[in-house]
């Protein structure tokens, strides 16, 4: 589907909208966030996804994306820096 990106990019769009579509049909908002936070994450999301698409392509074809998410692990969860989290070294015996 990559080979064709008007086609990817259409059906993407058309799932996301529909969700969004669901969910905004379930909820009630009370706030402006409630009811325009959503929204706003969709219209976000379309146009990373339009980046992803018609933006430049990435420097080497090798990289590896994975290393973005263990750099924000790395960041969020500090108690993991060492590989054993908390909760599980709690649990150790001493």
């Amino acid at each position: 589907m990559y080979n064709y990106p008007v086609l990817a990019f259409s059906l993407e769009a058309i799932v996301l909208l529909g969700g969004l579509w669901l969910y905004l049909r379930v909820t009630r908002a009370t706030t402006f966030w409630g009811k325009y936070g959503m929204t706003f994450f969709a219209a976000f999301l379309l146009l990373m996804n339009a980046f992803t698409y018609g933006g430049p392509n990435p420097p080497n074809v090798h990289a590896d994306p994975s290393a973005l998410l263990a750099i924000g692990f790395h960041f969020l969860y500090p108690s993991c820096r060492e590989g054993i989290p908390i909760t599980v070294s709690a649990l150790a015996e001493p």
